[in-house]
């Protein structure tokens, strides 16, 4: 079980090399350190000047760490990280394991902190701003949002509140609250999204959650910053910098930046939007994710594809969730694999710039399933094949999911739905062929937009498969 950043600190009695469940402390030349593995991926390290340092409750769960002592350091060793921390200064070097290589390394700096990045190293995070690169490499930065995501795959927090001082040049350091107690954590992700559901277990997760905070209606969860946002180009630019801090559902003032964007915004302010009441299961489904996962429900196109180096260069391109990909420029970079515009149903594809979709409609991947409510009530699972592909829809009052899944299975196209609910779905599915008659399945095809549609009522706690032979096959 992780632990939630806690506002108040207990003693913990100082010890030698001798791990304490997963926490070891060191007594160093001046003062002491303690070092603390939350998972096989994030440790948190602390130094203070004094011979017992204040200490934080450990996790009730055992991490598998191997602690070796050698001379001038104690090696700790998990799954993923090798650290070695030495023994008379306390500083840190972090090591992968399954393809060794040195990942991070500090420096002493006087009275702060740093490390010694590789050149060509960039950094994320830090808090929102109104600025166009993702990479703040050599920027001088004020922030009480001290969590930075680094391009070699690692994350660091600092975990004493207060404000904190980035200088990024070529030896970065940190000032802050960090005299009488240095203490960070360290988190190995390799990609954005594991270095941040790491960061879940350090912060906490945002509660409550309701249908009601992304309806439109007008209700504010308490974690929604408002992040002054007043234009289209502006929202791209700070959303993107937030959500690499972090936040995982601002708010949107739709008098500000209005359009039919505002149908896709995760959290807004304004009553009585009904253009946003088709997506509500989406978004809800990602908020809740937010919560269990510590993904922020607006995307940077880098966060989904972190191994297209195109789109760590893409701005004005961004995704609500992981299936709506949208622009607020005149083109739209799209990565690899097969895209669909979701309201003209254009395909277009990827590893390239094509022109942007009219606002309000998102292009989606091949392998998507697509959740939409319909006036008459019935959710439409909007599925892109060829690639399989599932969505698991949040259920308001229920811990678990409905799931919905689609794919090819061998000459048949099998659609199945897991419902928690009574509902009625539609399958709608896109750019195949038509079917041959099946007596188990409903079908209707449209030879224009070569799209099948298949309504299937489902009882609370049932599952519904269809298997449809497609003249075609997948």
């Amino acid at each position: 079980m992780r632990f939630a950043l806690l506002s108040f600190l207990i003693l913990a009695a100082t010890a030698s090399a001798a791990p304490r469940k997963n926490t070891t402390e060191l007594e160093l030349a001046r003062g002491t350190a303690e070092v603390e593995f939350l998972s096989a991926s994030t440790f948190r390290l602390q130094r203070c000047p004094t011979a017992v340092c204040a200490s934080r409750p450990e996790p009730q769960e055992k991490v598998e760490v191997t602690v070796t002592r050698k001379p001038g350091m104690v090696e700790f060793r998990t799954t993923y990280l090798r650290v070695e921390v030495d023994t008379t200064t306390g500083l840190a070097t972090v090591y992968t394991v399954r393809t060794p290589k040195l990942l991070f390394r500090e420096a002493a700096v006087p009275s702060g902190f740093g490390w010694a990045p590789a050149a060509d190293e960039q950094f994320y995070g830090l808090g929102p701003r109104d600025q166009e690169a993702l990479d703040i490499r050599g920027q001088t930065i004020a922030t009480t949002r001290p969590l930075l995501l680094s391009s070699a795959g690692y994350g660091l927090f600092f975990g004493v509140p207060g404000a904190y001082h980035f200088e990024l040049g070529k030896n970065p350091r940190v000032a802050g609250p960090l005299a009488q107690r240095l203490e960070y954590f360290f988190y190995y992700g390799p990609t954005p999204k594991e270095i941040l559901t790491e960061h879940l277990g350090t912060v906490g997760s945002i509660a409550p959650l309701s249908p009601w905070y992304v309806d439109g209606s007008g209700r504010m969860p308490p974690y929604a910053p408002d992040l002054g946002i007043e234009s289209l180009p502006q929202l791209a630019r700070v959303l993107n910098h937030a959500s690499f801090s972090a936040i995982m559902a601002p708010v949107i003032d739709v008098r500000k930046v209005p359009g039919p964007m505002a149908a896709f915004w995760p959290i807004i302010n304004a009553p009585g939007l009904k253009e946003r009441a088709p997506w509500v299961p989406y978004l809800y489904t990602y908020l809740k994710e937010s919560r269990d996962r510590g993904l922020p429900m607006y995307r940077p196109l880098a966060m989904n594809y972190p191994e297209d180096k195109q789109a760590w260069t893409e701005t004005r391109t961004f995704m609500i969730g992981d299936e709506l990909l949208f622009s607020v420029g005149d083109k739209v970079y799209l990565p690899r694999g097969l895209w669909t515009n979701f309201c003209t149903g254009e395909q277009s594809k990827g590893r390239q710039a094509v022109p942007a979709p009219k606002a309000g409609c998102p292009m989606v991947h091949n392998g998507t399933i697509i959740p939409v409510v319909t006036a008459g009530e019935v959710m439409e699972l909007h599925y892109y094949p060829r690639l399989g592909a599932e969505f698991f829809i949040a259920e308001p009052g229920f811990d678990l999911p409905s799931q919905v899944h689609a794919s090819p299975a061998g000459d048949l196209l099998r659609l199945e739905i897991e419902s928690l609910v009574d509902r009625e779905y539609e399958w709608v599915v896109h750019q195949v062929s038509e079917p041959v008659p099946a007596p188990n399945a409903d079908a209707r095809y449209d030879r224009n937009t070569r799209t099948l549609r298949s309504r299937v009522k489902a009882k609370a706690d049932s599952d519904v498969i269809l298997n449809i032979q497609l003249t075609d096959p997948l």
